[in-house]
């Protein structure tokens, strides 16, 4: 038995039924018939769950390629949303004209004291010095507010490496635009 074998099947069984009651029961084979329902019928079942399977497998790729286009669209969105972002910042930085930055000359110890060196930035209205003791964080140590200065002195402690960096920064319309981080200088303290 078939799909194929529906029309057969349903065919025998109209005869089947158009048949008198006398010669029905003349009739042997009632049971092939039945039978081939019976299996004509698990047939149809099986290729309807198969159907709906498969139905619900396509729904589920519709549903994942539908994720994955928000996905990618959000991705997209929000990288116009950065390069919005950064072109405003480079807008601002234009229209300041200031990403200067300085060369850390030196950091010369004597005694217990660090002098760092570096070279003066043109429009600078001041300095940011940097610090780290080792392997640790850096912190801002010390800011000053003069763009003529290119010098400065810092106590240490006996033992302890320090690495400092200089970042250069000019105030304009109430607004403090830094610049970039200078290279880095390590000194050690002796014991």
């Amino acid at each position: 038995v078939t799909l194929d074998s529906e029309e057969a099947i349903t065919a025998a069984r109209s005869a089947y039924e158009a048949l008198e009651a006398d010669v029905k029961e003349k009739v042997t084979n009632l049971s092939d018939l039945v039978i081939a329902e019976k299996d004509l019928a698990a047939l149809k079942a099986e290729k309807k769950a198969a159907e709906d399977l498969k139905a619900q497998q396509e729904e589920a790729k519709r549903q994942q390629e539908e994720a994955k286009k928000a996905q990618e669209e959000k991705l997209k969105a929000q990288e116009e949303k950065l390069k919005e972002q950064e072109e405003k910042l480079k807008v601002e930085k234009d229209k300041y004209g200031f990403n200067e930055k300085t060369t850390l000359k030196s950091a010369k110890v004597k005694g217990k004291k660090v002098t760092l060196k570096w070279n003066k930035v043109k429009g600078a209205s001041g300095y940011e010095i940097y610090c780290k003791t080792g392997k640790g964080k850096w912190k801002l140590v010390k800011t000053l507010n003069k763009g003529s200065k290119a010098s400065y002195k810092l106590k240490g402690k006996a033992g302890k490496k320090y690495t400092y960096k200089v970042r250069v920064f000019q105030k304009v319309e109430n607004k403090v635009i830094y610049g970039q981080y200078s290279n880095t200088k390590s000194a050690k303290i002796k014991k």
